[in-house]
């Protein structure tokens, strides 16, 4: 299991397909902060405002995780 838990400044920045992308890439949690931490700085949004985000990762080494994305159906 996955947590992010981040405010609309991070969420509004950053499409779920993005969140699910840079999660996909990283190796920790931390990694994964900060790679999309570098997405939301990189576009440089006007009016941007404040963001930050905790990540927790629940990881039985064992199983594999599957990344879904909802889709609304």
């Amino acid at each position: 299991d996955v947590f992010l838990l981040c405010c609309d400044g991070w969420w509004d920045a950053l499409s779920e397909a993005r969140i699910l992308a840079t999660l996909e890439q990283a190796a920790t949690p931390a990694e994964w902060l900060d790679a999309m931490q570098q997405e939301i700085e990189a576009q440089a949004l006007p009016g941007q405002d404040n963001f930050s985000a905790i990540a927790a990762w629940i990881i039985d080494p064992s199983q594999t995780t599957v990344f879904m994305l909802d889709n609304g159906a």
